[in-house]
């Protein structure tokens, strides 16, 4: 499986292992779990290089978002609602300087590719579009 995560900042793109299967697929959360692997990722429109983007990592599981980009991990809580349109998803910090803060992005899942589009803070609104 691949992540793709543009974030009005960030764009990043994930092959994962251990995904479960479509037609297995009850609650829309259940698409995250397991280990994902990044490939591509962008901040502020910027690619940011293809050594420092395949050393991100992303491992979910249950509501637990714990995206890992070099030595920074910073662990969140997820909820995503499938019936909006871009589907959504929102980010809870459980520590740092961000902790109870929330983040809003949109997400999209075609077959193994994930993307992710989200603010880099919480003021920011959330994005309307895969840009």
């Amino acid at each position: 499986m691949r992540w793709t995560g543009l974030a009005c900042a960030i764009f990043g793109l994930l092959l994962g292992q251990d995904a479960p299967r479509k037609n297995d697929i009850k609650n829309p959360a259940d698409a995250f779990q397991g280990g994902w692997s990044m490939v591509l990722l962008f901040v502020n429109g910027e690619e940011v290089p293809g050594d420092q983007a395949n050393s991100g990592e992303l491992v979910v599981e249950e509501d637990e978002y714990r995206p890992k980009l070099g030595a920074n991990v910073e662990a969140s809580t997820f909820k995503v609602d499938a019936t909006k349109s871009p589907k959504t998803i929102d980010f809870t910090y459980r520590s740092g300087f961000l902790k109870g803060k929330t983040i809003k992005g949109i997400y999209k899942i075609d077959g193994d590719d994930m993307t992710i589009c989200r603010g880099l803070s919480p003021e920011k609104d959330r994005p309307n579009e895969f840009a």
